[in-house]
């Protein structure tokens, strides 16, 4: 299950944000 949500980037840690945006374009299509 994926969550997209909007947050500031104060309150997540680094490598949950990196997380996050992997999803993100792993959901568009974009290849990292």
């Amino acid at each position: 299950m994926t969550r997209i949500n909007i947050v500031e980037p104060s309150e997540l840690t680094d490598q949950h944000l990196i997380a996050e945006y992997r999803e993100i374009f792993m959901i568009a299509g974009f290849p990292l």
